[in-house]
């Protein structure tokens, strides 16, 4: 029991004594937190009032909180920030820091921005935190006092946007904005819930002009990663430093989801704009200070020559910033109002992509789709990739340094870029050609138009049985035309001014008596049926004028304009699987490798059209043309060759012909820019080989059919025929000629029925032959065919 008790003694002894301690620690820190106080309110005015700022009142309560009200700050250019009310706490022992702002208004870029609040969660607001980033005498930059700065979250539910141009108002807001994980000056993650914009911008009229209309937009979810904003503050305040040698991220992975625009009656949307970051070298001065300048000078040409080159060098300067860096549109959609009263217009586009590498630029767009009523206009693919503006940036910075003499002699086609590879797939297009319009399209002189008087006589006058006046005649074939003749024989007989009596039978003569005979017997004809006259005007009859002081004929055909019309389709309709051109490797700006190629050009036949081709097409049984061509060959500098690898045109259902070769002597001076070494060059070109190739895929065959149904025959007896006048031609061409029997051989066994023709002719001399040569051949064809390798083939 005593011992119970001694137990019970000593423990409430403890009690008092540790309830002793905590009052007096109690006191130690109500001491500490007066003081706290009383120092915050002092530094905290001290601070603001020594940046030109006021504040209307300050209160700090015993646990640190700090109470600030209607505080206004001084920005650049002498405007400032308005905040009705801040409230947080710095760090203080065992409590985190907070910051709450109520009411912000500042005036930045021209825009007035009103943020109603905005909090930032556990700052890391310490007392040497604070002094490290706000105190004058810190002795930091911008970029290292943001790296200072570190908290979990900052928030505000609401930025709003406005400014006023032309006295209208443009607004944007932003609301739930948020940047997370901010440390060492970057935002790990920020996004926004959506946002809203109402702009004016201008609008083009029907008349050319413009007119301000009203933009409405919106934006959805923002989201975006690694956010450098110390880097982004070295940007603009800073030179580069040894360990600036590379581009650096400023950017990370960002995306924007379903923006709408609406202007007028139109509309544009895309479902999503995302891009994976963009990476910004350190320019060589500070980018304030180079934007500074460039806003400065209003008319960079009037500068003094030095000057002048100083300020274009800071131009070019801006782009070679950019490292790596992209953006992409995904599921474009542009509505507007049609011509047509009533209709709308689209465009879709499912991608478009930009990557832009240092000077490089690789773009696309996919998916492209137009379509206006019945109209359409689609495109799978339209792309450009290894574009650079390397060779341009560089020419230009050289060209700056020049005075006006260096100039005159600078080489401006190394002003060229690189053209890199520019695609084309999957074109499909059906689009209205246009209204025709008859009275551009019908003759602009009605005198030249309508039948002479003197014409429309003879096509009507009765007919004649006098022998016709040996004084009208053509002074260019002395034949004279006689009146028409109702009867069934015309004859046309010439008369001589010397009366010999003799009949003229030379040959050209006699044509031109028939000729003159047919002429009389169609305006017989036309006088016979009166309602035809007309007509006959359009589509027979030539209009002929005579000079009489020169005494020549001049003749015109004419044909009616609705005829014109009849030859241009109604609608433009072609398709095309592919084209590609690609111009590289640039020699003084001047692409030495190049392949342009395309596939399956198809045109369909108009059934309408009256063109005369397109009439033989469809006789020869073609629905559509199809075409696919290409050239493709490069420079071998070191050989100063030019390889022809290929030149092509060939035809789905017809055939192909193709040719390829070596030309010799291409040196570096051909590619030069003075014109005079370049022609100069050009001369010294030879033919080294030349390789030619046709293969009938069934062109052959159609017209043989189509010139046997026309002339009452099979199709093997005229390509019997074909066979025995070819092989007829080609014998008499190289019979004197025994090194070309077999290019003989080869060409009637093409024509009988092989599949393919094929002709290589090389020269024996390495170093070819030369235009020159080529020219003369005629002289001694024997010994110049001597120099030659020729072999052909019929398979």
């Amino acid at each position: 029991m005593d011992d119970l008790e001694q137990v019970k003694s000593v423990t409430g002894k403890g009690r008092r004594k540790a309830l002793w301690l905590s009052a007096a620690l109690v006191a130690v820190l109500a001491a500490g937190a007066t003081g706290y106080k009383l120092t915050l309110e002092r530094g905290v005015k001290q601070h603001i009032t020594a940046r030109g700022g006021t504040v209307g009142s300050i209160h700090v309560d015993y646990l640190g909180r700090f109470h600030l009200r209607d505080v206004i700050l001084p920005l650049k250019d002498g405007l400032s920030a308005k905040i009705a009310g801040i409230d947080g706490r710095p760090k203080f022992l065992f409590l985190n820091a907070e910051l709450e702002i109520a009411n912000l208004s500042a005036e930045l870029a021209g825009y007035k921005i009103a943020v109603p609040r905005a909090s930032v969660e556990q700052p890391n607001f310490d007392r040497q935190t604070v002094a490290e980033i706000f105190a004058n005498k810190s002795g930091l930059s911008l970029p290292e006092r943001i790296q200072r700065f570190r908290a979990n979250r900052i928030f505000v539910p609401e930025v709003a946007m406005t400014k006023i141009v032309e006295g209208e108002e443009d607004r944007i807001v932003y609301r739930n904005i948020a940047l997370e994980d901010i440390r060492d000056g970057r935002v790990a993650r920020y996004s926004s819930s959506n946002a809203s914009l109402d702009m004016h911008v201008a609008e083009a009229t029907e008349d050319g002009k413009t007119k301000n209309t009203r933009m409405n937009g919106s934006f959805g979810a923002m989201t975006g990663k690694d956010l450098d904003v110390a880097y982004a503050a070295r940007l603009y305040t800073q030179v580069p430093g040894p360990q600036d040698t590379q581009a650096k991220a400023l950017y990370g992975p960002l995306s924007i989801k379903d923006v709408t625009q609406t202007i007028g009656k139109g509309s544009v949307q895309y479902s999503e704009l995302r891009s994976n970051g963009l990476s910004i070298r350190m320019p060589a001065e500070p980018l304030w200070d180079t934007l500074d300048m460039l806003r400065s000078v209003k008319a960079p040409d009037e500068l003094p020559a030095a000057e002048r080159n100083a300020f274009y060098m800071k131009v070019l300067s801006l782009p070679d910033m950019i490292g790596q860096g992209d953006i992409q549109m995904l599921g474009l959609k542009v509505e507007g109002p049609s011509k047509d009263s009533g209709k709308q217009i689209s465009l879709d586009v499912e991608r478009t992509s930009l990557h832009l590498n240092g000077r490089e630029v690789n773009a696309s767009l996919n998916g492209i789709s137009m379509e206006d009523g019945d109209d359409h206009f689609r495109l799978a693919e339209a792309s450009v990739s290894g574009f650079s503006w390397h060779p341009t940036m560089e020419a230009l910075k050289q060209l700056l340094v020049l005075n006006e003499d260096q100039a005159q002699e600078f080489a401006y086609s190394t002003l060229l870029p690189e053209f890199g590879t520019f695609r084309l797939a999957g074109l499909d297009v059906d689009l209205p050609s246009g209204p025709t319009d008859i009275e551009e399209i019908g003759p602009a002189d009605d005198a030249a138009a309508a039948p002479s008087e003197d014409l429309l006589d003879a096509a009507t006058a009765a007919p004649a049985t006098d022998t016709p006046d040996p004084g009208y005649r053509s002074q260019s074939s002395d034949v004279a035309v006689e009146d028409a003749d109702p009867g069934p024989e015309v004859s046309a007989v010439p008369v001589d001014e010397d009366k010999s009596g003799s009949a003229i039978d030379d040959g050209a003569d006699a044509a031109a008596d028939v000729a003159a005979a047919e002429i009389a017997d169609d305006a017989a004809d036309q006088a016979r049926d009166p309602d035809a006259v007309d007509g006959a005007v359009d589509d027979a009859l030539p209009q002929t004028a005579l000079n009489d002081d020169a005494g020549e004929i001049e003749a015109s055909e004419t044909m009616s304009a609705e005829h014109i019309a009849s030859l241009v389709p109604q609608r433009v309709k072609f398709s095309l699987k592919s084209y590609e051109a690609a111009l590289g490797k640039p020699y003084n700006g001047i692409p030495t490798d190049i392949r342009v190629v395309y596939e399956d050009l198809s045109v369909p036949m108009p059934p309408d059209a009256k063109d005369e081709t397109f009439e033989q097409l469809r006789k020869l049984g073609y629905d559509k043309l199809t075409l696919s061509a290409g050239v493709e060959g490069h420079w071998d500098e070191a050989g100063k060759s030019f390889i022809i690898k290929d030149i092509s045109l060939g035809g789905e259902g017809m055939g192909s012909v193709s040719l390829s070769g070596v030309l010799a002597g291409v040196s570096n001076d051909l590619f030069s820019s003075d014109t005079i070494r370049m022609q100069t060059a050009a001369l010294d070109l030879t033919a080294r080989e030349l390789k030619l190739r046709i293969e009938d895929k069934g062109l052959f065959d159609k017209a043989l059919t189509l010139y046997a149904q026309q002339n009452d025959m099979t199709a093997e007896q005229a390509r019997g025929m074909l066979v025995l006048v070819g092989s007829a031609m080609v014998q008499q061409f190289v019979a004197d000629q025994p090194k070309l029997q077999s290019v003989a051989g080869a060409v009637s066994t093409f024509l009988g029925k092989a599949g393919t023709f094929t002709l290589s002719v090389k020269s024996k001399d390495a170093a070819g032959i030369g235009a020159v040569e080529l020219m003369t051949a005629s002289d001694d064809p024997a010994g110049f065919l001597e120099r030659l390798d020729i072999e052909a083939k019929a398979e």
